[in-house]
């Protein structure tokens, strides 16, 4: 498991960050929980590697929101 705070404006649980991240994972196909500004991951034990660098990368994308 792993979690991610990203840097927001208004950080915390009611982040105006976490529908915009919600939204750009489920349209990426990647089932990730964002909690206001957080966002967790918990991949399944056995994901494969090329899975595992999809998800990488779409986090890295969503830097850009």
């Amino acid at each position: 498991m792993a979690a991610i705070e990203l840097h927001a404006a208004d950080p915390g649980y009611a982040s105006e960050l976490r529908p915009k991240l919600y939204k750009f994972f489920i349209d990426a196909g990647v089932l990730l929980r964002p909690l206001g500004n957080v966002v967790y991951i918990l991949p399944p034990y056995p994901i494969l590697p090329a899975d595992l660098n999809f998800i990488h990368d779409q986090i890295v994308e969503s830097l850009a929101l």
